[in-house]
C-alpha cells in the first residue's frame, strides 16, 4: 500500500490532509545571512526545503519538503521550539502547526525561473545544503529546481551530480568526498556527510588549488596539516598549468 500524502489541493489552495502537521523552519533560515526566510506578518516567505512532521494517527513522519524555490506559507499556531531533526539533532526551530483540512498556502505559485535557479546553485555551492536531505536525493531537488523553473542548463545528469558529489563530504575526512565512504559501505548513514562550499573544497581537496583562493593563511595552515598527517593530495589540471 502506497504511503498517505499529507497534502491535498483543490487546484487554487494546499491542504494538510494529515491530522497533524508541524512546519519545522530552522531559526538560522531567518537569522543567518543569506536569510532563507522571512516573516512577512500573517505569512511566511521561505525556500521550501525544510522539515515537516505529520501524523496519521499516532505515527509520526518527518519529511522534507521539496519545494527548491520561495513559497508563502500561511501561518497557524507558531511557536519556537527545540527539536530533532534527521541528520542535524536537536535545533532550535520556527514552527507552524496545522490540522486535517486546515489552508496551508496557494497551489498556484508564480516561480522567477531565473531567482529560483539561481539560488539553488547558490545554495548548493555555498554549502548550506540542509542536512535533512538525506544523500541519495540530493540529484532530486536539484533537477526538480529546473524542472519548476523552466530550465536546462544542457550538461548531461552525471556531470551534474558529479558536482553535487564533490559538496558532500567525509565528516570524518574533509578531503574525501561522501560518495566514497558512500559508495564502499550502503549501510552507511546518509545523513552522516558534511557540507563545503567550493572554497573549502579546494581547501581540503588540494594544495595546489587551495592556493587560488584570497584566504591565503587558512588555505597555507590546511595544506601545512595536509602534509603533516601525509594526508592524500588529490590531483588536479593546475599543477600542469603552473609547471608551464
Amino acid at each position: 500500500m502506497a504511503d498517505r500524502v499529507p497534502f491535498r489541493s483543490d487546484g487554487k489552495y494546499m491542504y494538510c490532509d494529515a491530522d497533524k502537521m508541524d512546519f519545522l523552519i530552522p531559526n538560522s533560515f531567518f537569522t543567518k545571512s543569506p536569510k532563507y526566510a522571512e516573516d512577512q506578518g500573517e505569512t511566511i516567505r521561505v525556500f521550501g526545503i525544510f522539515p515537516v512532521e505529520f501524523w496519521f494517527g499516532n505515527k509520526s513522519t518527518i519529511k522534507t519538503m521539496n519545494n527548491p524555490f520561495y513559497i508563502i506559507i500561511k501561518k497557524s499556531n507558531t511557536s519556537i521550539e527545540k527539536r530533532i531533526l534527521p541528520g542535524v539533532g536537536e535545533t532550535e526551530c520556527y514552527v507552524m502547526s496545522y490540522v486535517s483540512g486546515q489552508q496551508i498556502m496557494d497551489s498556484q505559485i508564480v516561480i522567477d525561473s531565473d531567482d529560483a535557479v539561481t539560488f539553488l546553485k547558490n545554495f548548493i555551492t555555498a554549502g548550506k545544503i540542509p542536512k535533512t536531505i538525506p544523500y541519495s536525493q540530493a540529484p532530486v531537488v536539484w533537477n526538480k529546481n529546473q524542472e519548476v523553473s523552466g530550465v536546462n542548463f544542457g550538461i548531461r545528469s552525471e556531470v551534474e551530480e558529479l558536482i553535487l558529489a564533490l559538496m558532500y563530504r567525509n565528516k570524518e575526512n574533509m578531503g574525501e568526498k561522501f560518495a566514497v565512504k558512500y559508495g564502499s559501505d550502503l549501510s552507511t548513514d546518509e545523513y552522516s556527510y558534511a557540507e563545503a562550499s567550493i572554497r573549502q573544497v579546494c581547501q581540503y581537496a588540494s594544495t595546489f588549488t587551495s592556493l587560488t583562493f584570497e584566504d591565503m593563511d587558512s588555505m597555507i595552515t590546511t595544506s601545512l596539516n595536509r602534509n603533516r598527517n601525509k594526508g592524500k593530495e588529490t590531483f588536479t589540471p593546475v599543477e600542469d598549468i603552473l609547471k608551464l
